[in-house]
C-alpha cells in the first residue's frame, strides 16, 4: 500500500476515535464533528485531486446510484402509507437548517471521499476483498461493536440488529461497490438523497421496526444486484479491475448472483423477524436451570404462541 492510503486510514480512524471519546454538548456537538469530517474531506482532496476524481467517475453508474436511492425512498414512503407518518425531530428554523446542513454535508464528503480513495487504491487485484474490508470498516465505525453486547433482552438485540446493523451493513456494501466502480461521486449520489430526506424532510415515515428492517436490507441489496448486473467488462476495465483473474461480475453467472443475494437478504430479514416472533414462532434462550434435565441453561427452545384454551 502507498503512503496516502495509510494517511487516509489513520485520518479516518482518528476522526472516529475523537468523536467516540469526546462528546461535547450544545452547539459544539455539531461544530466539532463538522470540523473533523471536513478536515478528512480536505485531506483526501489534497491527496487525490479533483481531476482524478472526475476521471474515476462513470456517469452511467452515477445515474444508477441515484435510481437506487430513489427506489429506497419510494419503499420508505410506501411503508409510511401502510403504517403511519410522524413529524421529524429535526429543527427547521433557518439556524437549525444551516447547522444540520453543515453537519450532514461535511460528514458525507469526509466519509465518501475517503471511501472512494480507499476503494480505488487499496487492492485492485482483489476487488472482492477490498469491498468486504471497506464495508466492514465503515459499518462498524458507525455502529459500535460494544452495542452488540449491551442488550440483555433477545428482543432488543434483534431489534437493534434489524433496525441498525443490517441496514447499515447493506447500505455500506452498495456505497463501497459504487465507489470501487465509479469513485466517490457515485457513492455520494446514492447516500446524499437518503441523508437529505432523513435530515430535511419535515414529515418522515414511521413504520414498525420490522418494516424498517425489511426495507433497510432489501432495498440496498436489490440496488446492489441491479448495478452489479449492469456493470460491464468495459466498466471494470475503466476502473482498472482485473476481469480475467478475479471478475466481480460474469455475464453467465448473473442469474446465480441474483438468486444468491436475494436468498441472503431474505435469510437475514427472516432471521431477525423469527427472533421476535413476527412470523409465528420464536427462539427462546433458556436462562435458568428450573427445567433440568429436560432443558439446560443456554439451550434454545422454539416457541409458538397459542390460545390458552387450545392447550392440553
Amino acid at each position: 500500500m502507498n503512503r496516502n492510503i495509510y494517511v487516509i486510514l489513520i485520518s479516518f480512524l482518528a476522526v472516529y476515535v475523537i468523536l467516540t471519546l469526546y462528546r461535547p454538548g450544545g452547539l459544539l456537538a455539531y461544530i466539532i464533528p463538522s470540523l473533523c469530517w471536513a478536515a478528512l474531506a480536505l485531506t483526501t482532496l489534497n491527496l487525490v485531486g479533483i481531476r482524478k476524481i472526475k476521471a474515476w467517475t462513470n456517469k452511467r453508474m452515477v445515474s444508477m446510484a441515484l435510481l437506487a436511492a430513489f427506489f429506497q425512498l419510494f419503499l420508505l414512503l410506501d411503508a409510511g402509507l401502510l403504517s403511519k407518518f410522524g413529524r421529524s425531530p429535526m429543527s427547521f428554523t433557518p439556524t437549525g437548517i444551516a447547522i444540520n446542513l453543515m453537519l450532514v454535508s461535511s460528514t458525507l464528503l469526509g466519509t465518501e471521499l475517503s471511501r472512494g480513495y480507499l476503494a480505488r487504491n487499496l487492492d485492485r487485484k482483489r476487488p472482492v476483498l477490498t469491498v468486504t474490508v471497506i464495508t466492514l470498516l465503515y459499518t462498524f465505525t458507525k455502529v459500535s461493536l460494544f452495542s452488540l453486547i449491551d442488550f440483555r433482552s433477545p428482543y432488543l438485540y434483534s431489534k437493534f440488529m434489524g433496525e441498525t446493523v443490517l441496514p447499515t451493513l447493506t447500505e455500506n456494501l452498495l456505497a463501497t461497490y459504487l465507489a470501487l466502480i465509479s469513485g466517490p461521486i457515485a457513492s455520494l449520489a446514492y447516500r446524499a438523497p437518503l441523508q437529505a430526506f432523513q435530515w430535511f424532510s419535515p414529515i418522515l415515515p414511521d413504520p414498525t421496526w420490522g418494516y424498517k428492517s425489511l426495507i433497510g436490507v432489501m432495498a440496498p441489496t436489490i440496488g446492489f444486484i441491479a448495478i452489479n448486473m449492469a456493470t460491464t467488462p468495459r466498466d471494470l476495465i475503466k476502473a482498472r479491475i482485473p476481469i480475467k483473474r478475479e471478475p466481480i461480475i460474469k455475464a453467465r453467472e448473473s442469474q446465480k448472483s441474483v438468486k444468491t443475494w436475494l436468498a441472503i437478504s431474505i435469510l437475514l430479514v427472516l432471521t431477525v423477524w423469527s427472533s421476535t416472533g413476527l412470523i409465528d414462532f420464536q427462539p427462546t434462550i433458556i436462562a435458568s436451570g428450573s427445567m433440568r434435565p429436560a432443558l439446560e441453561v443456554g439451550d434454545i427452545a422454539i416457541t409458538v404462541q397459542v390460545r390458552a384454551d387450545k392447550l392440553r
